[in-house]
């Protein structure tokens, strides 16, 4: 049983690897495909972001939308002769079904109503902003909308999760009986203690609201 795990492991391992080295597709449908994936997915950032939501929208609709373009570009790429693929371009299929399918079922499934894992969650996918670079006002400017959106997209999820617990989606207690350790790290008692407090780039933050402070009055003067 350990020798059948451990070549399937090794098969998963290796598929992976040749993934990530695979080229840009050569076919048309798949460079295509692809494309338009980026597009949908720049389209759907810009959406939200020119909505008042730079951290964007995770409910039924945005699901929806994302389920209908899957399905779209699923078909055409189910509709391509594999025999006349490349062995790059296989892989490259394949993967792109994967993920497109996991689009769909996410909707179909209504997964958007779990948005707690094992290892994480929804909580733990903004995590990363404390890492932004700020290099100019613009850049500043970005990072505090982005702050300014978390109390918004955390109480989203919190309705999210109500709603899948409503009809009976969630995840087991086993599961994240011990997941507090995940966000207890993000309750602090000073802000300067957050992993979103940047002090390098404090500097930065100050000239900005600065700017901000010096508009207001030109304004109101």
């Amino acid at each position: 049983m350990k020798a059948i795990v451990f070549a399937f492991l090794f098969c998963i391992g290796s598929f992976l690897s040749l993934a990530q080295t695979a080229p840009e597709p050569a076919h048309p449908i798949l460079k295509q495909a692809l494309l338009d994936i980026r597009a949908f997915r720049e389209q759907e950032r810009k959406l939200d972001q020119n909505s008042g939501f730079p951290l964007g929208l995770h409910g039924a609709a945005a699901a929806k939308r994302s389920h209908d373009f899957a399905l779209g570009i699923q078909k055409r790429i189910q509709q391509i002769d594999r025999s006349s693929l490349i062995f790059a371009d296989e892989i490259n299929a394949e993967l792109l079904l994967y993920s497109l399918e996991d689009d769909i079922s996410d909707y179909q499934y209504r997964s958007y109503l779990n948005p707690l894992l094992s290892e994480g969650g929804f909580h733990t996918n903004i995590t990363g902003m404390s890492n932004t670079v700020i290099r100019n006002a613009a850049d500043a400017s970005d990072y505090l909308k982005r702050l300014s959106d978390v109390p918004r997209y955390m109480e989203e999820h919190f309705g999210l999760i109500r709603e899948g617990l409503a009809v009976g989606i969630a995840q087991p207690y086993d599961v994240i009986k011990s997941f507090n350790n995940t966000y207890e790290i993000h309750i602090v008692e000073k802000p300067e203690q957050s992993q979103f407090w940047n002090w390098k780039q404090r500097n930065l933050f100050l000239n900005y609201l600065e700017h901000l402070c010096i508009q207001v009055f030109l304004f109101l003067n």
